[in-house]
């Protein structure tokens, strides 16, 4: 979701909580200030990046989230 990267915004975003991770590593949440931009470009570098590294580990990546842009942006390949 494209709200769910910024940090301290927990309300009305549907970010999910530390406690329902239950010890699963999650990627790209809460990680950007609130007061610095971020659009579905630099998301789509970041999360290819994510998941090349995720595949190096013989990990299975899982990509879930509420904003068809930023997905589609990586499963269609979208170019910017």
């Amino acid at each position: 979701d494209s709200m769910q990267i910024y940090k301290y915004m927990n309300i009305g975003s549907a970010k999910i909580t530390p406690e329902e991770m239950k010890g699963v590593p999650h990627h790209l949440i809460d990680f950007i200030e609130p007061n610095k931009s971020f659009n579905v470009l630099e998301y789509k570098k970041l999360a290819v990046k994510t998941i090349d590294e995720i595949y190096k580990k013989n990990k299975l990546p899982m990509l879930v989230g509420g904003t068809g842009l930023y997905i589609n942006s990586i499963i269609c390949n979208y170019n910017f």
